[in-house]
């Protein structure tokens, strides 16, 4: 696949910038960034869903693309397991070799008496895995894969991590699972800022990049304030002092909840626990952001103080 100067934007909002890159079969690739930044929209525009507003995206001729959104698309409710995953027949083609349809959910936590249970009567956490159980029996050059852990229980994951260890084609995946990125994945393409993404090696490298663009935008801002002219100070208000000292009071309970979750995150004993990791991930993105939040008011009441 070759990528070449694309850019993507919705309206007024810049999606992607300039990014360029070459994906060689065998590398398996993790899309990294936060909530809205563009990770889906990139999945889609490599798999030509929709087309960059300018650049291109070239594939190699006659390559077969398994999108897993577009399996979530193919879910049809009133279809049996047996008919969703083998079309009715006894036996699935797995990596050229025919398994019987029994064994074949049994991977997947299923009972042969759920065969004919239609996908309709299926939990949201059963429906993912009868997904998964399809997306493995897609012959494909190029995987694509947004979210394909979500209402996965670890059993699940993984089998998905080991069958995506042994895929041999292209594979981009967008997921909250650091860890199962992180053991998956030899490279990644990571947003930064200003809807720019690059090429990273691993996980860290990706974080200590946004931890330097951060300190250079905090740097550039006190920069700017330092040459505004000097505004004559104003009291607080009672009011506005109960604020500060409460802001301060916050900040220091959510620091220590942080470091708190940041132990948790990288103790061994959790490692394999992918949906306590998965959650606690998601519990300091939302701390570190409601942290933010708290910083920026106190900068504004201390101005004043």
């Amino acid at each position: 696949m070759r990528i070449k100067n694309i850019n993507k934007s919705f309206g007024d909002k810049d999606i992607l910038k300039n990014f360029t890159a070459n994906l060689n079969t065998g590398l398996r690739i993790g899309l990294l960034g936060g909530n809205g930044v563009g990770k889906s929209t990139l999945l889609k525009l490599l798999s030509k869903k929709i087309e960059p507003d300018t650049g291109s995206v070239d594939h190699a001729d006659h390559v077969k693309i398994v999108y897993f959104d577009q399996l979530r698309e193919s879910l049809h409710q009133q279809k049996t397991i047996k008919q969703f995953l083998a079309d009715g027949n006894d036996t699935v083609i797995f990596k050229d070799r025919p398994v019987h349809i029994v064994s074949w959910i049994k991977r997947f936590g299923f009972e042969s008496q759920q065969l004919n249970s239609p996908i309709a009567s299926l939990s949201g956490g059963e429906q993912a895995r009868i997904l998964i159980a399809r997306l493995m029996l897609q012959p494909a050059d190029i995987l694509l894969l947004d979210e394909p852990t979500n209402d996965l229980d670890i059993r699940t994951i993984e089998t998905l991590e080991d069958n995506l260890m042994e895929f041999g084609g292209l594979l981009v995946i967008v997921s909250h699972d650091r860890y199962l990125i992180s053991r998956v994945c030899g490279l990644f393409i990571g947003f930064t800022a200003d809807a720019r993404a690059e090429l990273f090696a691993d996980y860290e490298q990706w974080e200590e990049s946004l931890k330097t663009h951060k300190k250079e935008i905090d740097n550039a801002r006190k920069t700017d304030k330092d040459k505004r002219p000097k505004k004559e100070k104003t009291k607080l208000s009672y009011k506005e002092k109960l604020e500060l000292e409460n802001i301060e009071k916050q900040i220091e309970i959510l620091d220590d909840k942080i470091k708190l979750l940041e132990s948790r995150l990288n103790d061994p004993e959790n490692a394999s626990d992918f949906i306590l990791l998965n959650e606690v991930t998601k519990e300091i993105a939302s701390n570190k952001e409601a942290l933010d939040k708290f910083y920026h008011r106190w900068e504004e009441l201390s101005d004043t103080r």
